[in-house]
């Protein structure tokens, strides 16, 4: 009856996977996700990223990996000061950032909007060692909304002008119409 039981339990045990299983699992997973991954220490400096960072930003990881986030000159400077305040207040603070859009300068120089969508500590021995985060572009969405926010206000235009011809046409057509309804009361009712 023991053995049985220990036949049993090694049948419903799973196998352990080997650490090489779960790094291939994750770098599987990390290579081939539609967002950017990134890795970045308490320094600043990205310690890995996914190959989406080309596809998105057109930097091969190997352009990126090893550099301060703040040298690589995808970040506008007028944002550059709220990036670090918001990095520093994630490393050092711990606080998780909050999902936050900013428009990133592709390689070629053209705009690129990106929502954070979501940001993990890495943490040793109770210490933030860096943050992973993941970046969605969000360009054709914005484009959208910007298209959108465009005909909108044609559509108010166009509507303004309605009211004002309805309500210049409206005056028009009764303008001619007071003499005459005063002469015509005139000659009912006379003086």
């Amino acid at each position: 009856m023991k053995n049985k039981q220990k036949n049993a339990r090694k049948i419903v045990k799973p196998p352990k996977k080997t650490i090489i299983e779960i790094r291939e699992q994750f770098k599987t997973i990390f290579d081939n996700s539609n967002d950017i991954i990134s890795y970045i220490d308490r320094r600043g400096k990205i310690v890995d990223i996914n190959k989406r960072i080309n596809d998105i930003l057109g930097y091969k990881p190997k352009e990126i990996i090893g550099k301060n986030f703040t040298q690589i000159g995808i970040i506008p400077l007028k944002d550059l000061a709220n990036m670090l305040k918001l990095f520093e207040d994630t490393i050092i603070k711990g606080r998780i950032m909050p999902n936050f859009e900013i428009k990133l300068k592709h390689k070629n120089g053209r705009k690129i909007f990106i929502m954070e969508v979501g940001t993990s500590f890495i943490k040793k021995n109770g210490q933030v060692e860096g943050v992973v985060s993941i970046y969605r572009d969000i360009t054709r969405q914005k484009r959208i909304e910007e298209n959108l926010q465009k005909a909108l206000k044609k559509v108010k235009e166009v509507a303004k002008l309605k009211d004002d011809f309805l309500n210049m046409t409206s005056h028009e057509l009764k303008t001619p119409l007071i003499p005459i309804t005063s002469q015509t009361e005139l000659l009912l009712y006379g003086d």
